[in-house]
């Protein structure tokens, strides 16, 4: 995963919520974040954390399809396909 910046995640980690629903955590340096000039934008997380930015999604495998098909979209033959789907 790559912030905003450029910067690109160190860890990702696979979890379970409390209700059961599997999801992954992904996790930026600290370092990375501290001195960036977006990071009122981007992050909430602690000066003084062990991680910068975080984010809570899908499990890996499901966000990795998720995100191949959100850039599918943005294309111009993407745009036309989902035009055409009936519903």
């Amino acid at each position: 995963m790559i912030c905003p910046r450029g910067a690109v995640s160190i860890s990702w980690s696979d979890q379970v919520k409390s209700s059961g629903t599997p999801i992954s955590r992904v996790q930026f340096a600290a370092t990375d974040c501290r001195c960036c000039p977006l990071r009122p934008a981007c992050t909430r997380a602690s000066h003084k954390g062990r991680y910068g930015r975080s984010l809570t999604l899908l499990p890996r495998d499901q966000q990795e399809v998720l995100d191949q098909r959100r850039q599918q979209q943005l294309t111009r033959n993407g745009n036309s396909a989902m035009t055409s789907v009936p519903g």
